[in-house]
C-alpha cells in the first residue's frame, strides 16, 4: 500500500507544476476594432523577424505586436491578384501565398508582391528547392530558383 503523505506530497507536487505551466501562458485578442481586414483568419504564419501574418478572406495581415498592416488587391501597382487567402508560409525572406488562383510571394526586405497565377488552387507546400502547388485537376511543381 501507498503512504497517505507520498501521495498527498506528489498529488501537490502535480498541481504546483500544472498551476505554473498554466499561468505563463497568455492570450490576446485580436479583432476588427484592431485593424483586422476581417474576422475569418483561414491562415496563420510567423516571419523570421517575428510578425505574425494573417491571411483572411479579405486580406492579408502583418501584426506586430502593437498594430496590423493590411495589404488587399489593388486595379494598380504592387499588391495580391485577389484578397482571399487560403494558406500562407514563411521562409527566409518570403511569405508565400495561396489564394485560390494565385501563388504570391511577400518580400520581407523590400515589401513587394510577385504574383503566380494559377486557377484552382487547393494547398502548396513550400520545400527547400521546389514548391508543390496542387489544383483541382493538377499537381505543379515549380522551382524556386527560376
Amino acid at each position: 500500500m501507498v503512504n497517505p503523505k507520498i501521495l498527498l506530497t506528489l498529488i501537490s507536487l502535480q498541481l504546483q507544476i500544472i498551476s505554473a505551466y498554466a499561468q505563463g501562458i497568455q492570450f490576446e485578442r485580436i479583432g476588427l476594432e484592431d485593424g483586422l481586414s476581417q474576422i475569418s483568419v483561414m491562415a496563420i504564419t510567423q516571419d523570421k523577424y517575428g510578425a505574425i501574418w494573417l491571411g483572411t478572406r479579405n486580406g492579408l495581415n502583418r501584426y506586430d505586436g502593437k498594430q496590423i498592416t493590411t495589404f488587399k488587391s489593388a486595379p494598380f501597382g504592387n499588391s495580391l491578384i485577389e484578397n482571399q487567402i487560403q494558406k500562407l508560409d514563411s521562409q527566409d525572406s518570403l511569405i508565400w501565398i495561396s489564394t485560390p488562383n494565385s501563388i504570391s510571394t511577400f518580400n520581407l526586405k523590400n515589401e513587394t508582391f510577385k504574383s503566380f497565377p494559377l486557377p484552382g488552387i487547393t494547398t502548396f507546400h513550400v520545400g527547400l528547392e521546389k514548391i508543390w502547388v496542387a489544383t483541382k485537376t493538377s499537381l505543379y511543381v515549380l522551382d524556386k530558383k527560376a
